[in-house]
């Protein structure tokens, strides 16, 4: 596998900017999402030790954190109609050989393939944790409902 965090960047002659932007958004997105998923298993584990002033205080926690993946998101979003205005331009102008992918393609990949499956884990920790928590809150709700109808 690939080495793509930080600093892993190498330098070309053939540089692009936007190209460049655009895989430093990747990348901060990527930490991001690395981030809510870890904010979920941490969840996970409140749900399972039945702390409810944890679980609450995590739910801030990513509430701050999903803020924090929007902006990655947005960010990634600007670099690439940046990226594809540019290449737009390129192919208008027929000089869409200098601002080809070249070894960079590999690296683009594996971010996208690399954010892809956190989204996948993100996915299945969100469902996961939803059905313990509906597991949890069911046998209380029968509590309550004794208590209030009787």
């Amino acid at each position: 596998m690939m080495y793509i965090g930080p600093n892993s960047r190498n330098l070309a002659p053939d540089e692009n900017p936007h190209l460049d932007e655009l895989i430093d958004a990747l990348r901060g997105e990527m930490l991001q999402y690395s981030g809510l998923l870890v904010m979920l298993r941490e969840q996970e584990k409140h749900i399972l030790g039945q702390q409810p002033a944890d679980i609450v205080a995590s739910a801030g926690q990513m509430s701050e954190q999903l803020t924090r993946v929007a902006n990655a998101r947005n960010q990634r979003e600007k670099c690439m109609q940046s990226y594809i205005s540019e290449l737009d331009e390129a192919l208008l102008k027929r000089q869409l050989s200098s601002q080809a992918l070249g070894n960079r393609r590999r690296l683009l990949t594996e971010l996208i393939a690399q954010i892809n499956n956190l989204l996948h884990e993100i996915q299945d920790h969100l469902k996961r944790n939803h059905d313990l928590l509906i597991d949890t809150l069911i046998p209380n709700q029968k509590i309550l409902d004794r208590i209030v109808w009787n």
